[in-house]
Parts: C-alpha cells; structure tokens; sequence
C-alpha cells in the first residue's frame, strides 16, 4: 500500500529515532536540508501543485514529518486528520500539515546533486543513495494552506507514548464514529479550531464540537450541556470542576457569539479546548458516546451502564 507524508510545522518531538512506526502511521526526523535547488528540480521534472517557493517557505520550519499508510491521497488526509485529533486528546500541540507528498522529504533532499555526475561527488555521503529524476517521480499537493497556528499552552512535544497511546485510540475513536455520525462534528472542530486567527469565532467553532455532543439540548443549554459534559468527562476530571468551567466557558461562548469579541481571549480558548478534549477522552475511556439519560442517570446512581442497557426515559415509560 502507498505512503503519504505530511511536514509538520513549526515543532518538534521528542521521539530521537530517525523512523518510529505505530499502526498506519510513522513518525519520520528530518535528516537533511532540501534546498531551493532540489525544489527547482522537482518543480522541472516532477509533479509540483503548488509554486515551489511556498513550498519552500513552509519545509524551513519543518523538523518531522507524518508518513500514512493509505490508497488514495484522500484517504491519507481523512486518516491523518483522525490521528492528529487522538493526538491533540493524548496532549499534542496543534499540528500544522501545510504539504503531502509521495516521497519523504528525505528522499527527495539532494535530488538535484544525484542527478548532476558533476554534483553527485560532492554533496553529503549519506545523500550520494537516493531517488534521481529518472529513477522515481515525486508528486506534492498543498494541504493545511495556513499562515496561522495556535497552539494550546497545556501541549506538550510529542513522545512515543503519546503516538501508541494515539494509534489505540484512532481505532477506538474510528469504530465509535462510525455508530454516532455527530462526532465527525466533533473532530472537525479539535481539526479546524487552531488555524482560525479569529479567537472568537475559533471559540465558537469549538463550542460547536462540544454542543454537538447532544444534538437534543435545545432548552436550558448552559446549564444541561455543562452537566451532560460534567458527567460525561466525571473519569478524566471531578464532575463539580467540568461542570464550573462549562458554565464559564458557556458565558464567553455567548459573548463571542452576540458581537462581544474584543472580551475573548486566548486563555478563553485554551478553556474551551481543554472541555472538548477531556469530553473526548471521556467517551475513549468509556468507549462509547452516552446518551442524555444515561449520563443523568450515572448521575443519581452512580452506576455506568452500557449502551444497549434500558434508560432511564425506559424505566419512567414502563413505570406509568
């Protein structure tokens, strides 16, 4: 099956392997510097969808890249943008994927020397064996187009743990998705939130997320959704202290959507954020997405109980 790779940038891990592989994904070091001269020969005799200096601009800042198993460059994208979010759940920064390409951004570095017999002899030893223009050909497509990133300041560079922790999850999260269509929402918003350099309407877009959640809650919102999301986050955090934040975090989602938006500030957002990923790990650690009447009665019970058991709505219905 074909390979995809997608620079990542402005960051780094702290995973020291050149190559760490888990599942369908692997995280891949920089090793060599792709000049602009490399870049002029993929532009002349590869396949370049973009102009070549932007490409340049954005592999300065690049320092690992994320390769993906995939049949087609969409399903690499959909499968990617699944793994950055399990990610950003396991405490990743923002990851910024301005490229994807056929070949690792070490294999095409020093191209344009190997295909000079002049130039071949005096380039790097461990550039002297790779791909040539006659041997491979290269094709790179624009991805995350963005000259703005966020990154949430509870995040942390990524480790080996994190990438494991992630790959379990992205098989979790896949198979959860697939039952309960809203969370697509879900991902969307942890996928799009951090390259909207309005931090008011990037709020909005995670409130979305959240409120997506439960669909149902069209009255009393504040207060339900905060305890839906209180109960739903209860085995990651405190159900009293989600359950504060939401309402708080609720009152600037307002603000920020009645015309307020000079009172939205990035520590508003970070709060925001931090409720939608502790609801995701929420619904990994229990493995499912709860519905309402389930989490309230966790509530007055204090007993979880699988999906497919009777709920309480149930229970009231056979009662009279």
């Amino acid at each position: 099956m074909p390979h995809f790779f997608f620079p990542v940038w402005g960051l780094v891990s702290k995973i020291e392997d050149d190559l760490y592989t888990v599942g369908d994904f692997s995280i891949n070091k920089r090793l060599w510097q792709v000049t602009t001269f490399d870049l002029a020969t993929l532009t002349a005799y590869h396949k370049v969808n973009l102009p070549y200096g932007l490409m340049d601009v954005y592999l300065r800042k690049a320092h690992f890249e994320i390769s993906v198993t995939a049949n087609s460059r969409e399903e690499a994208v959909e499968k990617l943008n699944l793994f950055k979010a399990m990610l950003y759940a396991s405490g990743s920064p923002s990851l910024l994927c301005p490229l994807v390409s056929t070949h690792s951004f070490n294999d095409y570095a020093g191209i344009n020397s190997r295909d000079s017999r002049i130039l071949k002899d005096k380039i790097p030893e461990g550039l002297k064996e790779g791909i040539t223009s006659e041997t491979a050909k290269v094709e790179v497509w624009p991805n995350d187009m963005h000259l703005y990133c966020y990154f949430p300041k509870s995040s942390t560079p990524i480790t080996k743990e994190m990438a494991d922790s992630s790959w379990e999850n992205f098989k979790k999260w896949e198979k959860i998705s697939k039952e309960k269509k809203e969370l697509k929402t879900v991902q969307a918003a942890l996928i799009d939130a951090p390259f909207m350099d309005n931090v008011a309407s990037s709020l909005l877009h995670i409130w979305t997320g959240i409120e997506a959640l439960f669909p149902d809650v069209r009255s009393e919102v504040s207060f339900r959704i905060s305890l839906l999301i209180a109960q739903l986050s209860s085995p990651i955090q405190p159900a009293i202290d989600t359950y504060r934040e939401a309402r708080e975090s609720y009152t600037h989602r307002s603000s920020a959507a009645h015309g307020s938006v000079s009172k939205i500030k990035h520590e508003h957002w970070d709060a925001a954020w931090n409720i939608l990923i502790r609801s995701l790990n929420g619904i990994l650690k229990r493995g499912r997405l709860p519905k309402e009447a389930d989490l309230i009665e966790e509530m007055l019970t204090g007993v979880s109980r699988p999906s497919e058991g009777k709920t309480l709505d149930q229970d009231v219905g056979a009662g009279g």
